[in-house]
């Protein structure tokens, strides 16, 4: 399952950093997650259910879950169970729940908290390519590139993983700008320059004004699968590929 391969991935992008960053949540001081983790709504410890009598309770709850395994560091007491229970839930969904899910998260994508906002994001995009309404993902753009550019790496890690299930194969045009700049600006850190040239790369044509920071780029590196990265996205973006 996409979800399950997210989490494998965030492991792997993200071992060996320092676990240390905090980002304030808001300036209210508790953060959505703490208000609703997994421990406040419930109690026992007991791993969200996957079966609901009535979905649309359950939004905030599931949501919760989910964040707090966004978060970094993750927080004390987060149960795998709990996470894995959500996420099957989750995709159980049917078109009637994941509409309404939708519906809910909309309203989180104004969330103090950057992880909020980037996992609502990406939780939308997720339900909206289970219905086949992958195009209007681009509402989610303006989202994206900002927590690209946010001061926390932690953030912006995340982010770079998450922006995955907005970039699709079809054009977004002059919308696609924040977002081509925002990635673009990413190749200036070392250590997430694969990623953002993959992506530039995927979105074509439209990508174009980030071209002079991809060669740029792909010139600065020693490693061979960065260079191999850049020369194919040039192609593509340029629209040599066959």
């Amino acid at each position: 399952m996409r979800r399950c391969f997210r989490l494998i991935f965030v492991a792997c992008c993200l071992a060996g950093c320092n676990r240390s960053e905090h980002v304030p949540e808001s300036a209210g001081g508790e953060s959505y997650a703490s208000r609703n983790s997994p421990a406040a709504v419930r109690p026992s410890g007991e791993p969200t259910p996957p079966k609901r009598e009535e979905a649309t309770t359950d939004y905030a709850e599931l949501f919760a879950v989910i964040v707090a395994g966004a978060k970094l560091p993750s927080p004390e007491g987060l149960e795998d169970a709990a996470l894995e229970a959500a996420a099957e839930a989750l995709e159980g969904f049917d078109e009637a729940e994941s509409l309404g899910y939708i519906r809910f998260l909309r309203g989180r994508l104004s969330d103090p908290s950057p992880w909020v906002r980037a996992t609502a994001a990406r939780e939308i995009a997720w339900h909206r390519d289970k219905l086949n309404l992958s195009a209007e993902n681009r509402d989610l753009i303006e989202v994206f590139a900002e927590l690209l550019r946010h001061e926390n790496r932690w953030v912006r890690k995340l982010a770079l993983i998450d922006v995955d299930s907005v970039i699709g194969d079809m054009p977004f045009g002059d919308d696609a700008q924040p977002l081509v700049a925002a990635l673009a600006a990413c190749l200036e850190d070392s250590e997430t320059q694969y990623l953002p040239i993959l992506y530039l790369g995927r979105l074509g044509p439209d990508a174009s004004e980030a071209l002079p920071a991809i060669r740029e780029a792909s010139e600065r590196t020693d490693h061979a699968v960065i260079s191999e990265a850049a020369e194919e996205a040039i192609q593509r973006i340029e629209g040599r590929t066959e």
